[in-house]
């Protein structure tokens, strides 16, 4: 048996409506965390690569500091050079080869954090079968975004839609709860 009824005064909102709000907004916050979490593993990626090219090229100037410090030394057991090039190729030599430490400790810690992000091992990343040699400028540029944005931007939004959603089913228990008042 079917039951109709006219809504003539306007009910308030239902539990079913009340319902589809709040399940529209944790949809939308499901889909916000998600892209926050897109987001955060690219940049563990990219910051990956940025710190195996810093990496590289701290390493090959340690290698052309090195060089510099022979020839300086050579150049003083031949008499030609003067101690104090020697010193100072020594000590750039010695403050090089202490910045690399740190560097390998920020890699180490951008791989955890990927690994954290990816809730495993990322081993195709960390092993560098995926993209890991090659340099920032392999990849694509971002596009251009103009200045001025429309404010329909803001509308998809997953955060945006979620809060939406969430003041929509606020609103309709707010006038259960007024109608209950009422006869």
């Amino acid at each position: 048996m079917l039951n109709y009824e006219l809504d003539l005064w306007g009910q308030p909102p239902t539990l079913a409506h009340r319902l589809k709000k709040t399940f529209l907004a944790s949809k939308y916050s499901k889909a916000a965390v998600r892209l926050s979490v897109i987001s955060n593993v690219t940049i563990s990626y990219f910051n990956l690569l940025a710190l195996d090219k810093q990496i590289y090229l701290t390493e090959k100037l340690i290698e052309a500091q090195t060089e510099i410090y022979k020839l300086n030394q050579k150049l003083y057991n031949l008499g030609v050079g003067d101690l104090i090039s020697v010193s100072e190729a020594a000590s750039e030599l010695a403050l090089t080869k202490l910045s690399l430490q740190p560097l390998k400790q920020q890699r180490h810690e951008q791989e955890t954090a990927l690994k954290i992000l990816v809730g495993r091992i990322p081993e195709n990343i960390v092993n560098g079968l995926i993209y890991r040699d090659k340099p920032i400028d392999y990849f694509p540029a971002l596009p251009v975004l103009p200045k001025i944005l429309p404010s329909e931007l803001l509308e998809q939004r997953p955060d945006i839609k979620a809060a939406e959603q969430t003041l929509l089913a606020a609103d309709a228990n707010l006038k259960t709860i007024k109608a209950t008042y009422f006869p």
